[in-house]
C-alpha cells in the first residue's frame, strides 16, 4: 500500500511542479488565520483523495488514523518539494520514501508491543480471585 501511495504523491506533485511558485503563494494565502479552516480541509480532501485512489475502503479507526497520519506527511512532503531543486525532485521522493518507512516501522513496532501486551497476565483477572 506505502508504494502506491508515495506513487499518488509523486504524481501529485508532478501535475503540480509547473505551478509550483503559485502552490507556494497559495500555501501563503492557506496559512493565513482567516483560511485555516479552508486550508485544513483542502489538506484532508487532498489526503481523503490519495487513500481512495489507492484502493483503501476502511470504514473503522483506522480511516482517520491513515488520513491523519499522511496529512502529517503529505504537508512535510509539501514543504520539501517547494526547496527541492534537485533533478526531477529526487529528493522529495527519497524524502518521501523515507517518511512512509519511518510510518512503516512505527507500525510494526505497535504491533508487536499489542502482541506482547496481550501476553501479559491481566491484573484485573488475579485481583478478582482472591475475593
Amino acid at each position: 500500500m506505502s508504494r502506491r501511495v508515495a506513487l499518488a504523491m509523486r504524481l501529485r506533485f508532478a501535475v503540480l511542479a509547473p505551478w509550483r511558485e503559485a502552490v507556494r503563494r497559495g500555501l501563503s494565502v492557506l496559512a493565513m488565520p482567516p483560511n485555516a479552516f479552508l486550508g485544513l480541509r483542502l489538506l484532508y480532501d487532498t489526503v481523503d483523495a490519495i487513500w481512495h485512489g489507492v484502493g483503501d475502503d476502511s470504514t473503522d479507526f483506522s480511516f482517520y488514523t491513515k488520513r491523519a497520519t499522511l496529512a502529517g506527511i503529505y504537508a512535510a512532503a509539501m514543504l520539501f518539494w517547494l526547496d527541492d531543486r534537485s533533478p526531477d525532485f529526487a529528493d522529495t521522493q527519497a524524502f518521501i520514501e523515507r517518511r512512509l518507512a519511518d510510518l512503516h516501522r512505527l507500525t510494526g513496532l505497535r504491533e508487536r508491543l499489542a502482541t506482547a501486551a496481550d501476553s501479559l497476565p491481566n491484573p484485573f483477572r488475579l485481583v478478582r480471585r482472591s475475593r
